[in-house]
């Protein structure tokens, strides 16, 4: 927020997640004090589908854990459910960081 000039008066950064790993071309909505917040549609990654740029920009992860979920699906074929990204490895807190934000 600092980096963009700064937050306006009356912003609500109390419903804005402060520490999200943001990426160029994002754009994030800050809404002011006391509006009303209706969530927009959620957009799942498919991690049989996705390429390493999609898992490390919607994820916000790092180049080498998208290159390894990518190399453990080449060598399944497909994942059938989500929590097989842990066979990846990848860790726990990653994992439930992301097993929200992705389908199969």
């Amino acid at each position: 927020i600092n980096a963009a000039g700064g937050a306006l008066p009356g912003a609500d950064l109390a419903h804005i997640n402060l520490a999200a790993v943001l990426f160029d071309g994002f754009s994030i909505y800050v809404p002011s004090l006391g509006e009303t917040i209706t969530p927009g549609p959620v957009v799942l990654v498919n991690i049989n589908t996705a390429d390493a740029t999609t898992l490390e920009k919607q994820l916000g992860l790092t180049k080498k854990t998208a290159d390894d979920i990518i190399a453990y699906r080449l060598k399944i074929v497909h994942f059938s459910a989500i929590d097989q990204l842990l066979l990846v490895p990848i860790s726990k807190t990653i994992y439930d960081r992301i097993k929200t934000k992705v389908t199969v």
